[in-house]
């Protein structure tokens, strides 16, 4: 499927960007296994003024095996230069294993690599919550490089309650200094 430049589909549509290339869109369907795969590919995005290059989606779908992937890269501009981002997103049993990696193009490093596991345990939380779902996130070891100091991203776990959030050593080091968050945050007056 190709799809022309169309501004007023992306207006009705409600999309928050707009596409001035054609954004080419492939994809496989197994009716036998349910297994299906789908491929995005957009030269040019267009989001207010500015222009993010280069982006390609890829997903997968396989039943058999009760496991979906999805991966993903773009670049796009910030204040500090352009930023080129990878990610992964594999799901598996409730759990959504995500993997990203960014940098921004420039004389001074400044990038790194995030991983985190979420294992959803309700969707939609009851009604009433202070939160839309019950879900548990798991911090892996990653770093985030500014110029010449990198932090390490350490293990840690947020568990998302319908009422309050738990934050279970959620730290980055660099050696010299050190950001560490263990608490409770939630509507009632003891959290």
């Amino acid at each position: 499927l190709t799809l022309k430049p169309s501004p007023a589909l992306c207006h009705m549509l409600g999309l928050p960007v707009e596409y001035p290339d054609d954004v080419i869109l492939t994809g496989h369907v197994d009716d036998s296994t349910g297994y299906a795969t789908v491929n995005l590919n957009a030269p040019y995005l267009i989001q207010g003024q500015k222009i993010i290059e280069n982006t390609h989606v890829f997903g997968v779908l396989d039943p058999t095996q009760s496991h979906a992937m999805v991966y993903g890269t773009t670049q796009y501009p910030t204040k500090k230069g352009d930023m080129a981002v990878a990610f992964t997103l594999k799901a598996k049993d409730n759990v959504i294993g995500s993997h990203i990696d960014w940098e921004i193009i420039r004389a001074i490093p400044l990038n790194g690599h995030i991983d985190f596991d979420i294992a959803l345990h309700s969707l939609p939380s009851p009604t009433g919550s202070a939160f839309p779902l019950t879900a548990t996130m798991e911090m892996q070891p990653g770093s985030i490089n500014f110029g010449d100091e990198t932090w390490q991203i350490e293990p840690g776990t947020l568990a998302m309650l319908p009422d309050k959030l738990l934050v279970d050593n959620f730290a980055l080091d660099t050696g010299s200094q050190r950001i560490d968050i263990t608490g409770t945050i939630g509507t009632d007056n003891d959290n």
